[in-house]
């Protein structure tokens, strides 16, 4: 669908959303009327006469059956609103994702249009192109009400490029033309290397285009870059516990082996060293650089709730975001429905049997009232009499609320068992199984850790990786730890720390896949990782029938990923072309989930894949839920679009099962 046709949609939208809020409006004073009649009909219930008491409990139902329905319509009203307001967002953030993207694109023409020495009359076109693009976009995100995204301007195309020695003049050290790097031959990247954007010019060898090459090939050493697609190689797996500072230095001496003893190799090195504190930053998450460890104080005592503490709010608040978030007929949606249904079904069976208790006691207690009212004369009791009527109505008042309360607790289950039956499609039903074969979705996650980053500690966000490391030593010890232990188990680790940023501490923090397998070879399991995804070879990628039969073996699993890739209903856009060197962020990942178990289908073709995540990606209308699937179709998107898309695994020594998958 083309940016032009959004401009009605979101005037539709914007339409739905106002006759949703009337609609929510109208019932919720339908829902006061109701309650209003039904305390005005309850409250005639405690007539002593038996037959004026049986007609108002009899209207009292019929008044609780009023305002069950009330109810019910002013959830589905609230849901539509809801729902037109999540697409709203949605599609304002798409139109973002979008006009950013144009933006991109007019940049990367505006460059192309300064360094070609040809074909700018096509290039002005796709630069027109692309910011019309991008206004159209910025009307939309207008009819919504939201901000709009300044465009992109630029330059002069035919301004000229700064040379490598204007680059070196602006460095920090008071490096001059004289001094760049130019007149004593420091290596450059490889024009192999790179994948450049159209006319771009291959880095030159200024001293940030130095630091910039360094950059590279530190980041090819920490196992962080994989080289361009189309080479007929793929990258070898690093040794598990190599240690990242060496790693580091090694690099740093061969730089400095090239630099010699050339007057201006200090700051040089200087300027290098700050790449590598950068670089050394922990990369599973989004970090910042300049991190550094900090020892925090004594924790508290380990909390258990932070694993799975809400199962069935969880399966719920997925099914309600899964729609919103993928849409109501997306796969992701499906498949939370069925898991959502399971749990209904469940409740549906524990309410009946409650209910199925409570009538009997109810009505005996009813009865007990009504004999001693037959056999007396309420108006003319003994002391002693009325205490015994005063408890035997108290007693019946409360037997019959406890029964009506589980009426309507069993009336607003089958009334949401129908909407999300309404919903499903019997073709695309599946079953769950999750780690060791279990086939209850509400449990699998137990041991993960599931709450949000930063429950423990505010202005502890980026720890996905301790939340997932955490959970995977949960399942095989059989524990229920927490952050507070996996936290402190990670700062106490010898160049295992997980870190964080002191400035931006909500926004920073991170674990390396090395540092996450040793901490769960600290606790005596077998473990380890795979990497897969860009650059890697077809024969090596891993798949999601793989995973599950590690799964269903005993394998604990976490995978990382790009977080982005989880928000919508596709993955997250990636620039039409991937740069070499350090400027790949958008494809690598920035994230680490636990994975709980797999959806099959009647054939049993794994159909998708659920994880638990901590970051709080799938999250609106005041929820927010760590389970979230990810489908076959995305997975493969996800594998195909991702550097460094990583498995790790960890099993219980003596378990039965190899010890390495």
């Amino acid at each position: 669908m083309g940016v032009e046709n959004q401009l009605e949609r979101a005037e539709r939208l914007v339409r739905e959303i106002e006759e949703a809020e009337r609609d929510v409006s109208r019932a919720e004073a339908r829902l006061a009327a109701a309650r209003q009649r039904a305390a005005s009909v309850r409250s005639r219930q405690s007539s002593t006469d038996r037959r004026a008491a049986e007609k108002a409990r009899n209207e009292a139902r019929e008044a609780d059956a009023a305002v069950g329905a009330a109810e019910t319509a002013l959830e589905q009203a609230r849901r539509k609103l809801g729902t037109s307001r999540a697409a709203r967002e949605e599609l304002g953030r798409g139109m973002v994702r979008y006009v950013s993207d144009q933006n991109r694109a007019v940049a990367q023409v505006r460059k192309a249009m300064a360094a070609a020495p040809y074909g700018r009359e096509d290039l002005s076109r796709l630069r027109q192109q692309a910011t019309g693009h991008a206004r159209t976009g910025n009307r939309v995100l207008q009819i919504l009400g939201m901000e709009t995204i300044a465009l992109d301007e630029g330059e002069d195309p035919r301004a000229p490029i700064p040379s490598a020695g204007a680059v070196a003049s602006r460095a920090p050290g008071g490096l001059d033309e004289s001094q760049s790097f130019a007149t004593v031959g420091a290596p450059s990247v490889p024009a192999s290397y790179v994948a450049r954007r159209a006319g771009e010019p291959v880095l030159g060898t200024g001293l940030e285009d130095f630091a910039e090459n360094f950059r590279y090939d530190l980041r090819r050493s920490l196992g962080k870059m994989a080289p361009p697609p189309g080479l007929l190689f793929s990258p070898a797996p690093l040794p598990m516990g190599y240690d990242e500072q060496q790693l580091a230095e090694r690099v740093l001496r061969g730089y400095a082996d090239q630099l010699g003893d050339t007057p201006y190799a200090p700051a040089v090195m200087d300027r290098l060293r700050q790449v590598a504190d950068e670089e050394l930053a922990p990369f599973s998450l989004g970090t910042h650089p300049r991190i550094m460890a900090v020892d925090r104080p004594n924790d508290p005592p380990e909390q258990s709730e932070h694993c799975n503490p809400h199962p069935a709010a969880d399966v719920e608040a997925s099914w309600v975001l899964c729609s919103h978030a993928y849409g109501p007929d997306s796969p992701e949606a499906q498949a939370a429905a069925w898991r959502y249904l399971e749990t209904i079904e469940t409740s549906d069976k524990e309410l009946s049997a409650r209910l199925d208790r409570a009538r009997p006691i109810a009505e005996a207690a009813r009865q007990s009232y009504y004999a001693f009212s037959d056999a007396h004369d309420v108006t003319a009791l003994t002391s002693d009499e009325y205490l015994e009527f005063s408890r035997l109505k108290a007693a019946s008042d409360e037997a019959g609320e406890i029964e009506r309360e589980l009426e309507r607790a069993l009336g607003r289950v089958r009334s949401r068992r129908a909407e999300v039956e309404q919903g499903l499609d019997p073709a695309r039903r599946t079953t769950f199984t999750g780690r060791g074969g279990t086939r209850d979705f509400e449990h699998a996650y137990d041991g993960l850790i599931t709450v949000p980053q930063g429950y423990v500690y505010d202005d502890t966000m980026g720890c996905c990786g301790v939340a997932t490391t955490g959970g995977m030593a949960n399942q095989q010890t059989g524990e229920r730890n927490g952050y507070p232990r996996y936290l402190e188990r990670f700062y106490s680790s010898h160049n295992m720390h997980y870190e964080f940023d002191l400035d931006e501490r909500d926004k920073n923090g991170g674990t390396s896949a090395a540092r996450r397998v040793s901490v769960l070879r600290s606790y005596g399991l077998s473990a380890g990782t795979r990497t897969f995804g860009i650059g890697v070879r077809a024969q090596d990628q891993v798949s999601l029938e793989q995973l599950a039969q590690l799964s269903e073996r005993g394998y604990s699993l976490a995978l990382s990923l790009h977080a982005e890739d989880l928000l919508g209903r596709d993955i997250a856009p990636r620039p039409l072309v991937m740069p070499s060197g350090a400027n790949t962020e958008e494809w690598e990942v920035n994230h680490s989930v636990a994975v709980a178990g797999f959806d099959f289908d009647a054939a049993g073709k794994v159909t998708c894949m659920w994880v638990s995540d901590t970051g709080g990606f799938l999250q609106g209308l005041g929820l927010r839920t760590n389970r979230i699937p990810i489908t076959r179709e995305r997975f493969e998107k996800m594998r195909g679009s991702t550097l460094y898309m990583t498995v790790e695994w960890a099993l219980q020594p003596g378990s039965g099962h190899p010890s390495q998958p």
